[in-house]
């Protein structure tokens, strides 16, 4: 519900000093004298040159600022990335130990397996000798 009084209308705020971040309105124009109405307040600091320069002054430190948050995602990133390669690492070091303990098992039951077939073989050449 709006707040105003029946019949009035909200009106478009006036124009505005033309100075970066000033809110103030223009300095008034004096009507004997020829041309457009100010841009500027009444600041004497408030000018042309010095808009500009101010301009520039505030694109800088954007750029600065966009600059230095890109710097911080980067190294957050190498930050990630050298965590996660540390992580990989660390996994194919004990994927090399458990391939190492699984082929020393493989072999000693390979080993084992011949033992029992050199076994099963005395025992099945032993057994020919027996019969009568």
């Amino acid at each position: 519900m709006s707040h105003h009084q029946a019949g009035t209308f909200p009106t478009a705020p006036g124009p505005q000093c033309a100075f970066p971040g000033c809110t103030r309105p223009p300095a008034p124009k004096d009507p004997a004298q020829p041309g457009r109405p100010a841009k500027y307040c009444d600041d004497p600091a408030h000018h042309r040159v010095a808009a500009f320069r101010e301009k520039e002054r505030r694109e800088r430190q954007a750029a600065a600022e966009a600059t230095a948050a890109a710097v911080g995602r980067l190294e957050s990133a190498r930050t990630v990335t050298a965590e996660a390669g540390a992580s990989v690492i660390e996994l194919v070091r004990r994927l090399e130990d458990e391939i190492r303990r699984l082929l020393d098992e493989a072999a000693r039951s390979a080993v084992r397996i011949e033992e029992l077939e050199q076994e099963v073989a005395r025992l099945t050449l032993s057994g020919r000798g027996n019969r009568p």
